[in-house]
């Protein structure tokens, strides 16, 4: 179902950047072969659930509505939600903050209407911020031990290693969670970065980068090749 939501927002969104049907329908269907294709859609995650939203932020943002704090609402609305199930969900979002706010300063503007939509846009994270963390969390009855969580570094270290190539690597995983205090583990993560940093050099690090874009940009492929 999401799938095909987000099927709908590509083709209305094509249309409403371009005005031509045959241009709408060229994305509906370039979407609908990249969905068919992947591996991911097989499997209840987080980029399947999450796929929706920054399409959903995009089509809000350039949808004409004669309300500007009701645009920003929705859209304040779908960057949180989106940003807890994915947090790449928020790429889209800061883009359109860095080009309001060049559109902003290039141009006159109604000042009051953009801090109004401003507001607009922080209340409604706030509350649903609120929402999360004062009753929903708690109505889980989950005892989370943050002391064990992952944090930034964590996925920074991950994401150089040259054995998958920044992707998922089980021995990484076990390193972090050795740690009994994030602190800890945060140090020694630092020093893992160090060293990978150290080994690569310039040009083999530059030649790492050019490997994990192939693989965030030939994904499918990849997968289809090991099958």
């Amino acid at each position: 179902v999401i799938s095909s939501l987000t099927a709908i927002l590509v083709f209305r969104t094509v249309h409403m950047l371009t005005g031509r049907n045959l241009l709408s329908w060229i994305g509906w269907f370039l979407y609908a072969l990249i969905a068919g294709i992947s591996p991911w859609f097989l499997i209840p995650y987080s980029d399947a659930v999450g796929i929706i939203f920054p399409i959903l932020i995009l089509y809000l943002y350039i949808k004409p509505q004669q309300r500007e704090w009701l645009r920003w609402t929705l859209i304040g609305a779908c960057f949180y939600i989106g940003l807890r199930i994915k947090p790449t969900s928020a790429i889209i979002f800061i883009a359109i903050v860095g080009v309001e706010l060049i559109t902003k300063l290039r141009h006159n503007v109604e000042w009051r209407k953009f801090f109004c939509a401003l507001i607009a846009l922080a209340a409604t994270v706030a509350v649903i911020h609120a929402c999360y963390t004062i009753l929903l969390v708690p109505s889980l009855n989950i005892n989370i031990n943050k002391a064990k969580a992952f944090g930034p570094i964590h996925f920074i270290k991950m994401g150089m290693n040259d054995q998958t190539d920044g992707v998922y690597l089980e021995e990484d995983v076990t390193f972090s969670a050795s740690f009994k205090h994030r602190s800890e583990q945060d140090a020694a993560n630092i020093e893992v970065i160090k060293n990978r940093m150290e080994n690569y050099g310039f040009t083999g690090f530059l030649s790492f980068l050019a490997r994990k874009a192939l693989i965030n940009f030939g994904s499918m492929l990849q997968y289809w090749t090991v099958s």
